[in-house]
């Protein structure tokens, strides 16, 4: 990766002189013409999607219009550009900032458009947006994500440079080799003593102008060697910090997103992330694991590239990872980077990659998409199992309903129904979790056995007919609050059991492969760029500690006596303790971990979808 920068670098940074004008086709490559292969995208004046880009005007009336019509997105002016049009941003969430369990809820941030010949962030932002729209009342995770998170999203934040590579689709000045201005624009408008770039090509004195908006943050900042102070250069990082208003403006989208946790700037083109390390050793891994994640929802196409502590350059990807100590990455959407490689078919020129071919753009939309649903279901914090329910198959009784109520500071376990079962009887059992556990399609199954409350062998039960549940109703047939937050299993218990407490202990994963809440008592929160309160122990086999973990919080009681104690749920601790030989901790952690489990949950017959209690 390392590589690939310095290549990517050494395009930014030749020094240039001007020169005449050029004009992109498919295959002409004589005289002033430049061929990419395929032919030159020309901005499309529709507000539908399909195999082109949209014209800003249409992308922008797209954006207001999901925002009138919907009262779970909220449009605001963050600022203005050089030229004086406002840059807006977008919120998508319930407007009470508040989590189901009444909590603050948390906040991602996305940038896109701040080059503004990278024409795929801008299609790809406005695709996320209206993708959020689409599933806002889904049921499901896009439900979910809608009433416990606020997406923050900037579809376009160098608008005036956006807007000049539009005009000129097919024209760009100065050399072939490096071509600037026109379509191939980087910086804003900003010319030097308060001028603004003209929107003629032809008066080439000021086609260089600018600054890098992406240059111009507090964190590096004139540093390493990542921007220039010639007013000319590719990478003009500007008079001073934060110098730009389209700077200002990101700064002021920060009041939007309380309680970030994730922040993006997306770009064009590599195919890779470059994540920041601040030196804080479990912010850093986070951060490169949620990477990971987000480059696993697409098949691990993205590479992810770990900048070194201290290396920043001024980008806003170093601005919020340092300022804030948030995971944050600079996100550049394909094609890869191959200096004077053939890609999808065109001829290989140097600077292909920032004009994708149009048939590429619905497949580049749709695993933009797939990769934030993954980072923001994530975002939106670790899963706990939060209720439990046992009713005796012939009968119909509950005989065993447990929940976690909402608290300051902390959760309490209640039990509205505690009665043995019996050896050898066949029960229903009901697991509720406090989010989605599985996308549409996916069946994974959580691994669940009885073990003695003291440890030991876990009991030879008959386990059967699960299923995550789909279907509105709540138990015993129907999810709680959102499909597939809840699971339902048939238990056959075997005869000759001895009387006595029997843990619960179950073992699962989320639909991104991140571990229970081992411990539901305390809230998981976020602070300093990590998860605080996700209960921490030691797994099978693994020597460094992972976040989450088997839940063990409940305990039914089998057989007659009646004097059988309530179950002490530090024999859970005691438990995972003795199964991975290490004392269990609390903190925040690394990344998620594919190991977990689940355990008692809920009781309740009705569930307000926005407060679970």
């Amino acid at each position: 990766m390392k590589i690939r920068r310095i290549l990517l670098a050494s395009l930014l940074l030749v020094p240039v002189a001007q020169a005449e004008e050029f004009t992109y086709t498919e295959n002409d490559n004589s005289g002033n013409n430049i061929a990419l292969g395929y032919p030159p995208p020309q901005p499309v004046a529709t507000n539908t999607p399909g195999a082109y880009f949209r014209e800003y005007d249409f992308m922008h009336a797209v954006h207001q219009s999901l925002a009138m019509n919907n009262d779970f997105i909220a449009a605001s002016v963050i600022g203005q550009t050089w030229v004086g049009e406002d840059i807006w941003a977008y919120r998508f969430g319930d407007p009470d900032n508040l989590s189901n369990a009444g909590t603050a809820e948390g906040s991602v941030l996305v940038n896109a458009g701040i080059h503004a010949r990278e024409w795929q962030t801008q299609e790809a932002s406005t695709g996320l947006m209206e993708y959020l729209a689409s599933i806002a009342n889904d049921g499901g995770v896009g439900e979910y994500l809608k009433d416990n998170l606020n997406i923050v999203i900037i579809p376009s934040h160098n608008t005036d440079g956006f807007r000049q590579t539009q005009t000129f689709w097919q024209s760009v000045t100065n050399t072939e080799a490096q071509p600037r201005d026109g379509r191939m624009r980087r910086k804003n408008l900003h010319a030097p003593s308060g001028a603004t770039v003209d929107d003629s090509l032809s008066t080439t004195g000021d086609n260089l102008y600018g600054v890098d908006l992406n240059r111009n943050s507090k964190w590096g900042f004139a540093d390493n060697g990542g921007s220039s102070g010639d007013l000319t250069n590719l990478t003009y990082r500007g008079a001073s910090i934060a110098s730009e208003p389209e700077t200002q403006a990101l700064l002021n989208a920060v009041d939007l997103a309380p309680n970030l946790r994730f922040y993006e700037d997306t770009h064009s083109f590599s195919q890779l992330m470059f994540v920041p390390q601040t030196g804080n050793t479990k912010r850093d891994e986070q951060a490169r694991n949620l990477a990971q994640l987000m480059s696993d929802a697409v098949g691990g196409s993205y590479a992810v590239s770990a900048d070194p502590v201290g290396g920043a350059i001024g980008t806003t990807a170093d601005y919020f990872a340092y300022e804030f100590g948030v995971p944050a990455w600079t996100l550049e959407l394909e094609p890869q980077y191959q200096l004077g490689a053939t890609q999808y078919g065109g001829i290989g020129v140097s600077h292909d990659g920032f004009i994708l071919p149009e048939a590429e753009v619905p497949r580049l939309r749709d695993e933009y998409n797939a990769m934030h649903l993954d980072t923001f279901y994530d975002r939106a914090g670790p899963a706990h199992l939060a209720r439990v329910i046992i009713r005796d198959t012939t009968s119909g009784d509950i005989l065993y309903s447990v929940s976690w109520l909402a608290g300051d500071p902390n959760r309490s376990l209640s039990t509205a129904a505690d009665e043995a079962l019996q050896p050898g009887g066949s029960y229903e059992v009901w697991l509720a979790f406090d989010k989605p556990m599985r996308y549409a399609g996916d069946t994974r199954a959580p691994n669940i056995e009885l073990v003695p409350e003291d440890g030991g062998t876990a009991l030879a039960a008959t386990i059967s007919n699960g299923a995550w549940l789909a279907a509105a109703g709540g138990p015993p047939s129907g999810y709680w609050a959102y499909a597939r937050d809840a699971y339902r299993f048939d238990l056959d218990l075997p005869t000759g059991i001895a009387d006595g407490r029997w843990m619960i202990v179950v073992d699962t994963t989320d639909a991104t492969g991140a571990s229970l809440d081992a411990n539901p008592e305390t809230i998981v929160g976020f602070e300093n760029g990590v998860w605080t309160d996700y209960e921490t122990y030691y797994l099978r086999g693994v020597t460094d500690p992972q976040e989450g973990n088997s839940d063990c919080n409940n305990a039914v009681r089998i057989g007659n006596d009646s004097s059988t104690a309530m179950f002490n749920r530090g024999n859970c601790f005691n438990y995972l303790a003795d199964i991975d030989g290490v004392e269990p901790s609390s903190g925040g952690g690394g990344g998620a971990f594919n190991w977990l489990v689940l355990a008692g949950l809920l009781f309740g017959f009705s569930v307000k979808r926005r407060r679970m209690q």
